[in-house]
C-alpha cells in the first residue's frame, strides 16, 4: 500500500502546466528567444541533458520537469542524477523562486526514502534514510510548514516504516489547515491500515474517495482490503469488483478477488480463485503478489517445481521485504516437504530475516528444522516467537511443552506442565496431549497418573483399542503410589493386551503365509521354567537353554520387547507383595528369552541378599559382569555385600573401579556411596580401636583424612548438581563428624525442608538431639521416622530409640523397644548384647533400692540371671560384640547374684514390717468404724426421743391453743347478749343505738350491729401485721357523761380482752361548753386505760402465737382454718380497743358508749373485703369528727 501512496504523491508534484503541448519540454536559449524542445518520450541520456541545462544556465522549474519526465518513464537514476546537478549548481542559476529549490529537495528526499524502503543491504539502508533526513531538514530552512513538503515529509516516516506516529502528526498538520487533501487521507489511511486500525483506514479512503471519485481505483483496492480484514467479505468483493469494473487490468483487484475465492474452500470457488491469479499472471507477470498466490496453489497440488520456480520469480521481482519473505517461505516448505531439510532451512532462515512482525509461519517452520537438527534452544526460541503472537496456538503449546519437558532447567520443566496443561484444557480430547502431559509428570505420580486415565476414558469412550504401553504405565503408577491390587490388574490386561496383539499378528501371518503355524505356536508358548533350585547350577542351565533359544533365530521384536517390560514389572510387584519365589520365577524365564537383560540378574541377586545368601547374590551380580564388565549398578552392588559384611577396604576398591571409568567419573551414586563408605570406614576404625583396648586414643590423622575425603566426594556431586539433597545430607555427617553440630544441624533441616521423604535425615536430626542432650525430642523423632515411614520392622532405627530412651534414663521403654528388635531379628548379637545390659541396669537399680518390694527383687534377680546367661553365651560365640567385654559382664552379674540372698531378706523382712504395720493400722480403723457405729446409733436414738417429745408438746399446744378460741369465742357471744339490745335516751328524748340497729343515724353508720362486728374484725385482722397505730388525741365529754363513761372505761378493763368502742352520731349538737381542766383530765384516764388494755392485749396475742407456733406442718386443714381465724379475731380485737379509747368520751348529749365484740361464734366471714374496709373508712371519720368537737 505504500507503493500505491508514493505513486500518487509524484503524480501530484508534477507541474503539469511545464509541459507543452504535444509532450515535449522546452529547454530557453541563453541570450535570446528560441528554445530546444525535448521529447519526453524519447528523452536523451542525462549527461547530455545535464550538459545543455548548464550551457544555458536553464532555470530551476526546467530542471525539476525534466527530472519528473525522467521518473514518468521508470528512469530512476536519470531522474535522481538531474536533481543532483540541479542541487549543487543552484547557485549559478538564474535567480529562482525558494518554492522551486524546496520541491527539489522533496522530491529527491521522497525518492531517497522510497529507495531505502526497498533496499536489503542494512548499512545503505541507513546511508539512504540519513540522506533522506539531511534534505528534509534543508528543506525545513526555507518552509517548514508548507503543505507539499509535510505531505512529502510524512511520506517519508511511512517508508521509514517506524515513525508512524511522526507521519500522522504531519498529516494532521495538513489537514488543519482547512483545505481537504486526498494525499494527506490517503497516508492516514496506510498509516492506521499498519496499525490494523481497518476502520479508521476504512474511514480515511472513503473521505480521499469522495474528495476525488474520479482518482485512481487503487483506492478502492485498499477499501476492499480494509474490508476483508474487518470480516466483510461481501463488501470487499464488492470494492475489488469496482475496482475491475474501473480498470480491468488491476493486478491488485485481481488478486484480491482470487485469495476471496481461494478462501470459500469449494472446487468451484478455488477454480475461479485460480483462473482469476491466471488473468492477473498475464496482465503482469512480475507481480510479486500474483507470483507468490500461484506458488502457494501449486504447493497445494504438489507441483512443488513450479513452486520452486514462482517463488523464484517473486523474489527477484521485488524489492519489498514482505513480499520477499511470502516467497522464501513457499520455498522453504516445498523443500521441506521434499524432505530436503538444508534447503527448508536456509529458506526458512531467510524469510525470517525478510518477514514482518506479523508473518510468523517462516519462525514455525525454522523451528521444525531446528528440532530435525537436534537444536532444542534455537527451536524453543523460534516457537516462542510464534506463541508469543498466538498465545493460544495449539500445536505451538504442544510442540514448545514438549521442548520444555526435555530440558535440564527446572523452571522449564515447570512451564512444560503449564503448556500441557493449557493443551489439555483446551482440547481435552486430544489423547496425545494427556499420555504427552502424563509423561511429563512421572515425578508426580497421583499427577501422571491422573492424565495416564484421562487418556484411558477417552480411547475407551470411542471404543479404540488402548495400547499395552498405556496400561503397563498405569500399572506402573499405581506400583508408585502403594496400590499393589490395581497395580496387579492393570499390569495384568497390559500383558493380555500384548498377548491379543500377538495373537492376531501370527494369525494375519499364517493367513498371508509369511509364517509357519509351528513357528508361530513357538513364539506365542512361555518358556519352561528352570528346573535347578540352587543358584549355581541355575546359571549353568540358563547358559545352556539361553543358547539354545538363540539358535532358533525368533530374534526381538515389538511384541518380544514389549512382553519382557511388562513381565519385569509383574515380577517387581511380587517382590513388594513379598512374594520372592513367583518373582525369582519371572525373571529367570525372561533371561531365557532374553539373556543380556541385566536388571534381572541384579534382581535376582537382591533377592538372595534379603534371604541372608550374600554368596549366591555375588554370583548373580556377577552375572552381570559378564554382559557388561563396566556395569555400575553390579559394582556397586558388590561393594554394598562388601559393607555389610564389614570389607570396607573392598567396596572403596569396587567403587574406584566405577570412578576411574570416564563415563562415570561424574557419577553421583557413586560418589556419595565412597563418600559413605569413608565414614563408616571411619566409624569402623573407631569401633574396633576401641574394641581391641590397643588404642585408646583415636587416631585424628586418620579420622581427618577420612572426613576430607568423604567432603570431598560429596563437594564433586554438590557442585554438579546443587539440588542433590543426599550430598547435601552427607556433607552434614561430615560436619556433624567433625563436632560442629549446630550447622549439621542446619544442613539436615534443609533437606527436610527440601524432601520429607528421606528417612535417613530424619534419623540423623535425631542423632544430633542426643549429641545435645536433648533426648525427649530425639526420641520424638526416632517415632515420628518409624511412624512416617513404616519402619516398624527396622532393627537399627529401634536400636536408635532403645539408645535414646537409654539415655533418657527410661529403662522400661529402652526394654520394650528391644525385646520389639529382637523378635524381628533373634540372631543379631548386638540386640541380645544391649538387652542383657539393659536387664542389668534395671535389676541393679531395684536391688540398690531398698523400698523395692520382694516380687521386684524377685524379678530383678531373674533378670540379672538371664543376663549373666546371656553375656556368657556372648563370651563364648559372639564376633560382632568382644568376648572379653561380655565376659566382664558376666562376671558383674555373677557378683551382684551372689548378694541376692542379703536383697531377697531385707525385701522379704520389710514387706513383713509393713504387713504388720498394716495390719496394726486396719484393727485400728476398724475400731475406729465401731465406735463411730456407736455414737452414730446413740444419736439417732436421741433424734427418735426428741422428735417424740416435740410431738408431744405439739398436740398439748394445738389442744390448748383450740380451748383458748373456744373461751375467747363464747366469752364475745355472751356479751353482745348481754349489751346488744340495751338503748338509751339522750336529754332530747331521742335513742342512741348501740351498733345493733342499723336504721338509725348518719347513712355513714347506719350500717347494723353485725355488719360492723365482721368489719372490726377483718380490721383487726390486718392490724396484725402493721405497726402500731399513733394515738389519736381523746376528745372531751359533758360534764353528766363523765362519770357514766369512766366507769365503762373501768369494767372494760375488768374484762381484759375485751374492748368497747363509742359509736358518737352524726347529729351531735352538743355546745362543747367543758372546761380545758376537765378535759385535760379525762384525756389522762383514757391514756392509763389504754395503756392497760394494750398490755393485756399484747400479752393474749403472744400467747395465741407461741399456741400456734407449736403446731406442726403436718397438721390437718381445719387447724389451719382455725388458727387463721384465731389471728384474725386477735387482730380485730386490738384495732377495736384502740379505737375504742381514743373515742370513749365525748361533749355531746348523745355520747352513750356501746362496746362492741366480734361474732366469734358465727363463723361467717363471707362479708371480708369491701365491709370491712367500709366500717374502717367509717370508724375514722367519726374519729376525726371527735377530735374537732373536742378542739
Amino acid at each position: 500500500m505504500a507503493d500505491v501512496q508514493s505513486t500518487e504523491l509524484a503524480s501530484s508534484v508534477s507541474d503539469v502546466s511545464q509541459y507543452e503541448s504535444g509532450g515535449t519540454i522546452e529547454i530557453p536559449l541563453r541570450g535570446g528567444d528560441e528554445v530546444i524542445e525535448l521529447d519526453i518520450n524519447a528523452l536523451p541520456e542525462s549527461e547530455e541533458v545535464v550538459g545543455i541545462l548548464l550551457q544555458e544556465v536553464a532555470p530551476l522549474p526546467v530542471w525539476i520537469n525534466i527530472a519528473l519526465a525522467y521518473y514518468k518513464i521508470k528512469n530512476y537514476d536519470d531522474f535522481e542524477k538531474v536533481l543532483e546537478e540541479a542541487k549543487q549548481n543552484v547557485s549559478s542559476l538564474t535567480p529562482y523562486d525558494e518554492n522551486d529549490f524546496l520541491q527539489l529537495l522533496d522530491m529527491l528526499a521522497n525518492y531517497c526514502g522510497k529507495k531505502a524502503s526497498k533496499e536489503s543491504n542494512k548499512e545503505k539502508r541507513t546511508q539512504l534514510i540519513a540522506r533522506a533526513a539531511t534534505l528534509f531538514t534543508s528543506a525545513d530552512r526555507i518552509a517548514m510548514y508548507d503543505q507539499k513538503h509535510l505531505l512529502g515529509r510524512a511520506f517519508y516516516f511511512i517508508y521509514e516504516g517506524e515513525k508512524w506516529s511522526h507521519a500522522d502528526s504531519q498529516l494532521n498538520f495538513v489537514l488543519n489547515q482547512g483545505n481537504p487533501c486526498i494525499q494527506a487521507y490517503l497516508g492516514k489511511a496506510c498509516i492506521a491500515f499498519n496499525k490494523q486500525e481497518y476502520k479508521n483506514a476504512l474511514l480515511f479512503y472513503r473521505k480521499a474517495l469522495m474528495l476525488h471519485p474520479n482518482s485512481s481505483p487503487s483506492i478502492r483496492v485498499g477499501i476492499g482490503h480494509c474490508y476483508a480484514r474487518l470480516g466483510n467479505v461481501q463488501k470487499a468483493r464488492l470494492a475489488f469488483q469496482r475496482t475491475l469494473d474501473l480498470d480491468p487490468e488491476c493486478v491488485d483487484a485481481l488478486v484480491g478477488l482470487a485469495i476471496l475465492d481461494l478462501n470459500e474452500k469449494t472446487q468451484e470457488s478455488i477454480k475461479q480463485g485460480v483462473q482469476k491469479l491466471s488473468r492477473a499472471y498475464n496482465i503482469d507477470s512480475t507481480n510479486p503478489m500474483v507470483l507468490n498466490h500461484l506458488a502457494d496453489h501449486f504447493f497445494y497440488k504438489k507441483e512443488y517445481e513450479k513452486v520452486h520456480k514462482l517463488a523464484t520469480h517473486a523474489f527477484h521481482g521485488t524489492e519489498n521485504e514482505a513480499m520477499r519473505a511470502e516467497s522464501c517461505y513457499q520455498m522453504a516448505r516445498a523443500f521441506h516437504v521434499q524432505e530436503n531439510y538444508d534447503k527448508a532451512f536456509q529458506y526458512y532462515y531467510l524469510a525470517t530475516q525478510f518477514a514482518s512482525p506479523n508473518f510468523l509461519l517462516p519462525f514455525y517452520g525454522l523451528g521444525q528444522m531446528y528440532l530435525h537438527r537436534k537444536d532444542l534452544e534455537h527451536a524453543a526460541i523460534a516457537f516462542e516467537k510464534v506463541l508469543k503472537a498466538y498465545p493460544k496456538n495449539y500445536e505451538t503449546l504442544k510442540i514448545l511443552g514438549s521442548l520444555y519437558a526435555q530440558s535440564n532447567k527446572l523452571e522449564k520443566q515447570a512451564q512444560a506442565k503449564q503448556l500441557f496443561k493449557q493443551v489439555t484444557e483446551s482440547q481435552p480430547d486430544d489423547v496425545e496431549a494427556w499420555i504427552e502431559y502424563a509423561q511429563l509428570l512421572e515425578n508426580d505420580a497421583a499427577e501422571a497418573l491422573n492424565a495416564y486415565l484421562n487418556a484411558l476414558n477417552i480411547l475407551e469412550n470411542v471404543q479404540l483399542d488402548v495400547s499395552p504401553e498405556i496400561l503397563n504405565n498405569i500399572g506402573v503408577l499405581y506400583f508408585i503410589k502403594g496400590d499393589f491390587n490395581k497395580s496387579e490388574t492393570f499390569l495384568t490386561r497390559a500383558f493380555d493386551r500384548i498377548r491379543e496383539e500377538q495373537l492376531q499378528e501370527v494369525t494375519e501371518d499364517e493367513e498371508g503365509g509369511n509364517e509357519s503355524a509351528e513357528r508361530a505356536a513357538a513364539r506365542l508358548k512361555p518358556p519352561t521354567p528352570l528346573v535347578s533350585t540352587v543358584t549355581s547350577n541355575a546359571i549353568v542351565e540358563l547358559h545352556r537353554r539361553t543358547a539354545e533359544s538363540t539358535s532358533t533365530g525368533f530374534g526381538d521384536d515389538y511384541y518380544h520387547d514389549l512382553t519382557i517390560t511388562v513381565r519385569y514389572n509383574q515380577a517387581r510387584l511380587y517382590e513388594a507383595k513379598n512374594r520372592p519365589d513367583l518373582a525369582e520365577e519371572i525373571y529367570k524365564s525372561i533371561l531365557l528369552q532374553h539373556p543380556a537383560y541385566v536388571d534381572c540378574y541384579l534382581r535376582l541377586g537382591c533377592i538372595a541378599r534379603e534371604r541372608g545368601q550374600l554368596r549366591d547374590a555375588s554370583l548373580w551380580f556377577r552375572e552381570v559382569l559378564d554382559v557388561s564388565p563396566d556395569h555400575p549398578d553390579a559394582w556397586s552392588l558388590l561393594a554394598q555385600l562388601h559393607l555389610t559384611v564389614g570389607e570396607v577396604e573392598a567396596a572403596q576398591r569396587k567403587l574406584d573401579r566405577i570412578i576411574r571409568q570416564p563415563k562415570y567419573l561424574a557419577d553421583a551414586y557413586c560418589r556419595i556411596t565412597l563418600g559413605n563408605v569413608w565414614l563408616r570406614s571411619l566409624h569402623h576404625h573407631h569401633q574396633r580401636s576401641a574394641a581391641n583396648g590397643a588404642l585408646v586414643r583415636e587416631n585424628k590423622d586418620r579420622r581427618k583424612r577420612h572426613e576430607e575425603r568423604a567432603l570431598s566426594c560429596y563437594k564433586v556431586v554438590l557442585s554438579a548438581d546443587p539440588r542433590n539433597i543426599w550430598a547435601a545430607h552427607g556433607i552434614g555427617c561430615v560436619l556433624a563428624h567433625k563436632g560442629f553440630i549446630n550447622e549439621a544441624r542446619d544442613v539436615f533441616a534443609q533437606v527436610r525442608e527440601a524432601t520429607a521423604d528421606f528417612p535417613d535425615v530424619w534419623m540423623n536430626i535425631a542423632h544430633v538431639y542426643i549429641e545435645q542432650k536433648q533426648f525427649t525430642a530425639a526420641i520424638q523423632m526416632y517415632e515420628n521416622c518409624i511412624r512416617k515411614f513404616k519402619r516398624e520392622n527396622d532393627t537399627e532405627l529401634l536400636l536408635y530409640l532403645a539408645r535414646a530412651y537409654f539415655k533418657a534414663n527410661q529403662l522400661k521403654e529402652c526394654k520394650s523397644v528391644l525385646l520389639k528388635a529382637r523378635h524381628v531379628k533373634p540372631w543379631d548379637p548386638l540386640l541380645t548384647f544391649n538387652l542383657a545390659l539393659v536387664q542389668k541396669r534395671m535389676a541393679v537399680l531395684v536391688l540398690k533400692d531398698e523400698a523395692s518390694s520382694f516380687a521386684a527383687v524377685c524379678e530383678a534377680i531373674s533378670d540379672l540371671s538371664m543376663a549373666r546367661c546371656t553375656f556368657e553365651y556372648l563370651s563364648k560365640s559372639s564376633e560382632i560384640v568382644h568376648q572379653s567385654v561380655s565376659l566382664e559382664e558376666a562376671q558383674a552379674c555373677q557378683d551382684l547374684l551372689s548378694q541376692a540372698k542379703y536383697h531377697l531378706d531385707r525385701a522379704k523382712s520389710r514387706e513383713e514390717q509393713e504387713r504388720l504395720f498394716r495390719q496394726r493400722q486396719e484393727e485400728e480403723r476398724e475400731e475406729q468404724r465401731r465406735k463411730q457405729a456407736e455414737l452414730q446409733a446413740q444419736e439417732e436414738a436421741l433424734r427418735l426421743e426428741r422428735e417424740r417429745q416435740k410431738e408431744e408438746t405439739r398436740e398439748i399446744l394445738l389442744e390448748k391453743a383450740k380451748q383458748l378460741t373456744f373461751t375467747t369465742t363464747v366469752a364475745a357471744n355472751e356479751e353482745k347478749r348481754r349489751k346488744g339490745g340495751k338503748r338509751r335516751m339522750d336529754a332530747d328524748g331521742e335513742f342512741i343505738d348501740d351498733g345493733d340497729d342499723s336504721s338509725i343515724g348518719d347513712n355513714a353508720e347506719s350500717r347494723g350491729g353485725e355488719e360492723k362486728v365482721k368489719t372490726k374484725r377483718s380490721s383487726t385482722k390486718r392490724a396484725r401485721t402493721s405497726e402500731p397505730r399513733r394515738q389519736r388525741k381523746s376528745v372531751t365529754s359533758t360534764s353528766h357523761h363523765r362519770h357514766y363513761d369512766e366507769d365503762k372505761l373501768a369494767a372494760s378493763r375488768q374484762r381484759g380482752r375485751v374492748v368497747s368502742k363509742a359509736m358518737i352520731s352524726d347529729e351531735d349538737t352538743s355546745s362543747g361548753s367543758s372546761s380545758e381542766d376537765e378535759a385535760r383530765i379525762r384525756r389522762q384516764k383514757l391514756a392509763e386505760v389504754r395503756g392497760g388494755g394494750e398490755e393485756e392485749e399484747s400479752e393474749s396475742e403472744q400467747q395465741q402465737q407461741e399456741a400456734l407456733g407449736s403446731l406442726s406442718d403436718n397438721s390437718s386443714d381445719e387447724d389451719h382454718r382455725r388458727r387463721d381465724m384465731t389471728i384474725k379475731r386477735g387482730s380485730g380485737r386490738k384495732r377495736r380497743a384502740a379505737r375504742s379509747r381514743s373515742n370513749s368520751s365525748s361533749n355531746s348529749s348523745h355520747g352513750v358508749a356501746g362496746n362492741i365484740f366480734g361474732d366469734s361464734d358465727s363463723g361467717d366471714d363471707s362479708s371480708g373485703g369491701k365491709e370491712v374496709a367500709k366500717q374502717q373508712e367509717s370508724s375514722v371519720k367519726r374519729a376525726r369528727l371527735l377530735d374537732s368537737d373536742s378542739e
